[in-house]
């Protein structure tokens, strides 16, 4: 199951941070820095709670 929970979380960071560049490179600096915000709290709350 451990397998499964970071294959996930690659996945969706790796979707975020994607999402972030693209965001950046349409001169929507807020909304990438949201979005980077939300991928950085998804990961850490997963390290956290999940994979302690």
């Amino acid at each position: 199951m451990t397998v499964v929970i970071w294959s996930v979380l690659v996945i969706i960071t790796l979707y975020s941070l994607g999402f972030t560049i693209s965001l950046w490179r349409d001169k929507k600096r807020l909304g990438s820095i949201a979005v980077f915000s939300l991928a950085a709290a998804t990961v850490v709350c997963a390290l956290v709670g999940v994979l302690k």
